[in-house]
Parts: structure tokens; C-alpha cells; sequence
């Protein structure tokens, strides 16, 4: 199934306007509006066989946060980049580690360094900070009398 297949099938699922699809290298990106998520992903893993989440990762947008999923399919031997965003501060997005268990760890780390909150985890701690770290480093105004300054060139 190629690139341009998958995304027929995408668009007769999602009406065109609740999802932005394109394509980007040899990956289908899917821009998706963070309400519609959970759905999506359901429809990826279950009809179009995305069955491994690589990797989730968050980019501090300064208005907002962006999430980006990277799913993968061995079955197809493709890539969907799914991306969503939510609030800047307190942002809420339901988990999605009941449809890949390696969710499960990759939203505990973007709810540790950028503060998102991932509905319905059986979990959401932090992973790689203490549990009485103030703050959430990878926000770009985050700032705390530790951090090395960089010289002045």
C-alpha cells in the first residue's frame, strides 16, 4: 500500500475538515485537532496496521504545545508523523497507551520536561526528573539559578 492509498482511506474515514494530511519524504503526516486524537489513532493501529509507536515527542510552540507521534507499520514498512496541539500551560490530551504500550513511558517523559497531561494514563509520573522538581525544562521560558549560562560571544 502506498503512501497516496493510506491517505484515501484516511480522508473517507476523517471528514477533510478535521484532519490536514500531506505528505512529506516517504511519511504521510496527519495534523489532527488533539479532541480527535484517541480516534485517529484507533484507525491507525487498528485498520491501517501502525502497530509501533517509535517515538513522541513535544516542540514548545511559545503559543502552544505541538506533539508530534511517529507510528510505525511493519506490515507496510511506512511512517505517519500524527501531530496535535494543546494549551501552552496545563495542556491536556488524552493518553494513547492503551493502543501502543510504548506510549506509556514516551508521555511520561513529555508530561516530565514539557508539563502536558496525557487523560487516562495508568501512571503519568515523572521519569526523569524528581518527583519534587519545580517546573518543566523543555519549556523555553523555563528558567531556574542551576542551569549553566552560556558565554556571551
Amino acid at each position: 500500500m502506498n503512501n497516496q492509498d493510506k491517505i484515501k482511506q484516511i480522508t473517507s474515514r476523517f471528514p477533510s475538515n478535521q484532519l490536514e494530511i500531506s505528505e512529506q519524504a516517504d511519511a504521510v503526516v496527519i495534523i489532527a485537532p488533539k479532541d480527535s486524537l484517541h480516534k485517529v489513532c484507533e484507525f491507525l493501529k487498528n485498520t491501517l496496521q501502525y502497530d509501533y509507536l517509535q517515538f513522541l515527542t513535544a516542540v514548545d510552540k511559545t503559543d502552544n504545545i505541538q506533539l508530534q507521534y511517529y507510528l510505525y507499520s511493519y506490515s507496510h514498512k511506512g511512517t505517519v508523523i500524527l501531530k496535535t496541539t494543546v494549551e501552552r500551560l496545563g495542556g491536556k490530551v488524552d493518553s494513547v497507551s492503551s493502543i501502543w504500550r510504548t506510549a506509556d513511558w514516551l508521555e511520561r517523559e513529555v508530561y516530565d520536561l514539557f508539563g502536558v497531561k496525557f487523560k487516562g494514563h495508568p501512571e503519568l509520573s515523572r521519569i526523569l526528573l524528581e518527583n519534587d522538581f519545580q517546573g518543566h525544562p523543555l519549556l523555553k521560558d523555563y528558567s531556574s539559578d542551576k542551569m549553566v549560562k552560556l558565554p556571551k560571544a
